[in-house]
């Protein structure tokens, strides 16, 4: 999938995603619910985000070096506030 694809797929899904929300989430941005601690909190409305590593054939012997790096992609795409984040092997 192109960066261009995952940019439409993400703007789509927000675009979607606000109108899971009653009109009083959508003007506070959010709800309060207790997480899954039961610890009271405010969640910001539904988004994705997509992290990407572009991998050569041949370039890892195994697939949880893959994993790892797809899962840090994402945690940066998280952390970018872009929703999306193509991480480099090298």
């Amino acid at each position: 999938m192109t960066s261009s694809c995952c940019s439409k797929a993400k703007i789509e899904f927000n675009a979607q995603a606000v109108n899971l929300f009653d009109a009083a989430a959508q003007l506070a941005g959010g709800i309060h619910a207790e997480d899954r601690h039961g610890v009271a909190r405010f969640f910001p409305i539904t988004t994705v985000s997509i992290g990407a590593v572009v991998v050569e054939a041949g370039q890892f012997s195994q697939a949880e070096d893959v994993a790892n790096l797809a899962a840090l992609a994402k945690h940066d795409a998280k952390l970018a506030g872009a929703g999306l984040y193509e991480r480099a092997t090298v």
